[in-house]
């Protein structure tokens, strides 16, 4: 920071950057601020410090760096991680499914990151706006953040093809690269982050979201079968394991990835040991 910031803090007093200096500087100061996945911690204390250089020597600043591919879990909002509510455009509608703050958590422990991918034609019939959209996932946002848990980034569309529906938006009835089982929003996602899609996997409950897995040639596409009215849904897009709710798919996910880290363990062992044989 520039020290012009001194102009902004008062003597003797204490203030915390977040909630009291940074919402006057963006107002006369030129603010930057960009959204990351990399890895950030507090170290203002003796343990904190301690905990980043045990990260620092164990590699998991460096994995975490964008240079270096990661694997993501692609979620869907409703059914998955919120009760099915038919085109939900209010606050009130919005009800978590108790698992779920502690099987984001574990996906935020993991090397996974936990990106949520959702269509809501509700904007393209006119019900809500984007803004509205927004604030839904602000208040998911919070309430998951409470439980310690958060989401690297939250991706919607708003479009729908179909015409017809009184009050719709002409603006957003296009047909788009985005609305899922199509994969924009996965593909703009690989391309923020840096991911690698052979290693991911997605976790939905219509055949919309398997649609998308297959579409974008993830490892696995998982099913959910915990939103009533949503379970057969899935049509002839077959998911590669279907579970009760997000809680199990997270379990299978970090279980299931330990194969890949043994397999790459096994090839890599293989491969110097035949370029020693070779002598090369």
């Amino acid at each position: 920071m520039s020290p012009r910031i001194f102009n902004y803090l008062q003597r003797g007093v204490h203030l915390d950057l977040g909630r009291d200096v940074f919402p006057h500087l963006v107002k006369s100061e030129r603010f930057y601020a960009y959204p990351s996945a990399e890895y950030l911690k507090d170290m203002g204390s003796p343990d904190r410090l301690a905990a980043v250089e045990a990260d620092v020597l164990s590699g998991k600043v460096k994995l975490h760096h964008r240079r270096n591919s990661r694997p993501a879990v692609f979620l869907d909002r409703d059914g998955v991680l919120c009760h099915h509510v038919d085109f939900l455009r209010d606050l009130g509608g919005l009800v978590l499914f108790d698992d779920v703050p502690a099987a984001l958590s574990k996906l935020n422990r993991s090397d996974f990151l936990a990106i949520v991918i959702t269509n809501q034609p509700v904007v393209a019939r006119g019900w809500a706006d984007e803004a509205q959209v927004r604030e839904i996932h602000k208040k998911m946002e919070t309430q998951l953040g409470r439980s310690g848990a958060r989401f690297d980034a939250i991706y919607f569309c708003p479009h729908h093809p179909d015409k017809g529906f009184p009050g719709e938006d002409m603006t957003y009835k296009i047909t788009c690269e985005c609305r899922k089982p199509s994969d924009g929003m996965i593909q703009e996602a690989k391309r923020f982050f840096n991911i690698d899609l052979s290693r991911s996997y997605v976790v939905g409950d219509t055949w919309r979201d398997i649609g998308v897995g297959r579409t974008a040639g993830l490892k696995k596409c998982l099913g959910v079968k915990n939103a009533v009215g949503r379970v057969g849904e899935f049509r002839d897009q077959i998911p590669d394991k279907i579970f009760l709710n997000l809680a199990e798919a997270v379990d299978f996910i970090l279980e299931d990835s330990k194969l890949d880290v043994h397999s790459n363990s096994v090839s890599a062992t293989a491969i110097q040991h035949e370029g020693h044989k070779g002598g090369h």
